[in-house]
């Protein structure tokens, strides 16, 4: 029983998350917090599109046992009291309960915020798998724009366990202010860009004005994904979204469609921009 507790507080603690915790520079609703205008979109025109397959994976549809029914009831309770809009409890590749609020479509493609970390993990693991690059790459053998920063010392190890040592961004773990989120969106700046300001690849400074080294410390931000798209889209050839539709989402493969979302140059919003149905 103590195993199925702290998986459903895990669990509930990702949904809270992912419901609350979002930034106001990428939010169209009013206030904080999130609305259907924001959680559950087609994406925009210029974001990568990942067509549907006609023979997707399919998850084990099972009834929940004695122990996953506590969790499932005390799941549904908290989903039907709060504005959750969607909520799946898997075990394995067992599905053992879904839901949806009954205005929101069962094909209905939510924007899975930092979900998208995950994605870009594993795709950064397939291109290891194809000897394109090593946990041990630096980030300035690659990107060699970055030599001279501290950010270009760190590791693929290092960006993939949030230890590069460098600026560790906002409260919201964002490293672009509103008014770079809008001149991204506006194709005036690009997310190499941003990467490439010394406030975000320059190190973090320790007591008495040590600089932080790679593998120090774990922090939790948005910049070292987008690092990893970017050294992973430089190696393998291809924009980093092309990267994670060919050799994880149509390797799986997961229904469609769904959408990686970009800056207009192509750059993939590594850090939390994967749009798919909730099955998927």
């Amino acid at each position: 029983m103590k195993s199925n507790n702290r998986f459903f507080f895990r669990l509930l603690s990702l949904i809270f998350l992912l419901h609350w915790n979002i930034s106001s520079a990428q939010n169209p609703c009013e206030g904080r917090g999130a609305c259907d205008a924001m959680l559950i979109n087609k994406g925009r025109p210029w974001d990568f599109q990942v067509p549907a397959n006609e023979s997707p994976r399919q998850l084990i549809s099972q009834s929940p046992d004695k122990k996953e029914q506590q969790v499932l009831d005390a799941l549904t309770g908290v989903f039907n009291s709060s504005s959750m809009r969607g909520v799946a409890l898997l075990n394995g590749d067992k599905l053992i309960h879904l839901a949806l609020k009954e205005n929101i479509p069962e094909k209905a493609m939510f924007y899975g915020l930092s979900v998208g970390k995950t994605v870009t993990a594993i795709a950064a693991g397939q291109a290891i798998c194809q000897k394109l690059i090593t946990l041990e790459t630096k980030v300035s053998d690659v990107l060699p724009e970055f030599a001279n920063t501290d950010m270009g010392k760190a590791t693929l190890k290092h960006l993939l366990t949030m230890s590069s040592g460098t600026w560790e961004g906002l409260r919201d773990a964002n490293v672009a202010t509103q008014e770079q989120f809008r001149e991204i969106w506006s194709g005036r700046l690009t997310i190499k860009d941003l990467m490439l300001q010394p406030k975000v690849n320059t190190a973090e400074k320790e007591l008495f004005g040590k600089l932080r080294q790679p593998g120090a410390v774990f922090s939790y931000r948005n910049s070292d994904p987008e690092m990893v798209a970017l050294m992973v889209a430089k190696v393998s050839g291809v924009p980093f979204s092309n990267w994670q539709a060919e050799s994880l989402l149509k390797t799986i493969p997961i229904e469609g469609p769904a959408v990686l979302r970009t800056d207009r140059h192509q750059n993939s919003f590594a850090s939390g921009a994967v749009q798919m149905n909730l099955m998927d």
